[in-house]
């Protein structure tokens, strides 16, 4: 499961909301780290994790700064949105922090 889930995820990269004034990061790193950033005018909140995949669906993200994991099933796939055209989605449940969908962001 890394390989599709490596990279930036992005809540209002999906192309299924109208753009916001928030959004919702995911990044995954190949090494198993990442993080999840929140970020609207004047307020941003930032936490590390480290990932795995538990299975062929489901990967568990241990929070760095409590030591607390989540398990989430995951699912990566190519959709046609309303407002973006065809987006690389990942789809997760439960949600992390608001969002349960993201899309991918550009490699920098």
């Amino acid at each position: 499961m890394s390989g599709p889930l490596s990279g930036s995820w992005s809540s209002e990269a999906s192309g299924l909301h109208y753009s916001a004034f928030e959004d919702e990061t995911l990044s995954f790193e190949t090494d198993g780290t990442g993080g999840y950033e929140y970020a609207r005018p004047g307020h941003q909140w930032r936490r590390a994790f480290r990932w795995e995949t538990t299975g062929t669906d489901a990967i568990r993200l241990t929070w760095t700064d409590e030591n607390t994991s989540i398990e989430l099933a995951v699912r990566v796939a190519d959709e046609d949105t309303p407002l973006a055209g065809r987006v690389r989605m990942l789809r997760v449940s439960p949600a992390v922090g608001f969002a349960e969908e993201f899309g991918r962001l550009p490699e920098r």
